[in-house]
């Protein structure tokens, strides 16, 4: 415990020092931090879509799509684009702290997504199958 709380002290008063060094280092390190960036943006991601489906793996509600580079979250009432979110405070956060209440929201991918808001929209019904 002790240790902590030195440390809490040390950052404390050394916090300026702190920051620069870390800044100075990520400047220096420029692919790490892209890579970092998009491994976390990932995680992310992942954690609210298990969140959403309720799944391990999540998957499309309408053809069971797996694959995590199309999956989407739709707002099954539409008015998504009404929902922003502050620079830094993005809908995924939300979602995995709990702040956003997932009962309006859904996974689908990118296809079954924009069919759902073609139909909602305009009344056209699309059948989207999962093809192998």
């Amino acid at each position: 415990m002790y240790r902590k709380e030195w440390y809490n002290r040390y950052y404390l008063t050394h916090k300026k020092q702190i920051l620069q060094s870390s800044r100075d280092w990520q400047r220096r390190n420029p692919k790490h931090m892209a890579r970092y960036r998009t491994e976390y943006h990932q995680r992310i991601r992942l954690l609210a879509l298990q969140k959403i489906s309720g799944l391990e793996t999540p998957q499309c509600v309408s053809c069971g799509c797996k694959n995590m580079k199309i999956l989407q979250i739709n707002h099954k009432n539409l008015g998504g684009r009404r929902e922003r979110y502050p620079p830094g405070h993005n809908l995924y956060r939300a979602i995995i702290r709990g702040d956003r209440q997932t009962m309006d929201l859904e996974v689908r991918c990118s296809v079954c997504n924009i069919a759902h808001f073609v139909d909602r929209k305009f009344g056209i019904r699309f059948k989207v199958e999962l093809v192998s």
